[in-house]
């Protein structure tokens, strides 16, 4: 068996809910953490990317571009006026962070 190069936790899950690959990163939504994670394949670092959106459902990544799907009206999040909405960011953007 190999070990998994990253978890969502037992106890403390950041509740995936969908990956996109690019650059040999993964970008993973996740609900419970409320964030965009990254994790580098080669090094197996691992930081968030994109924060302050509340639950981010899915993530897509198209022509240099991360799109992402807020999801705080399903009865879990704290849904503000504008909530659940696509988003849309440069991967080159996410790198300088």
């Amino acid at each position: 068996m190999v070990t998994p190069l990253f978890t969502s936790g037992s106890d403390t899950t950041w509740a995936p809910s969908g990956m996109a690959y690019a650059d040999g990163r993964l970008y993973a939504a996740a609900l419970r953490g409320s964030a965009i994670l990254a994790f580098d394949l080669e090094t197996g670092g691992e930081r968030k990317v994109v924060t302050g959106y509340g639950r981010v459902r899915d993530v897509l990544i198209a022509d240099g571009m991360l799109y992402f799907v807020s999801n705080n009206t399903d009865g879990r999040g704290s849904p503000q006026e504008e909530d659940d909405k696509l988003y849309r960011v440069s991967l080159s953007a996410l790198d300088e962070g």
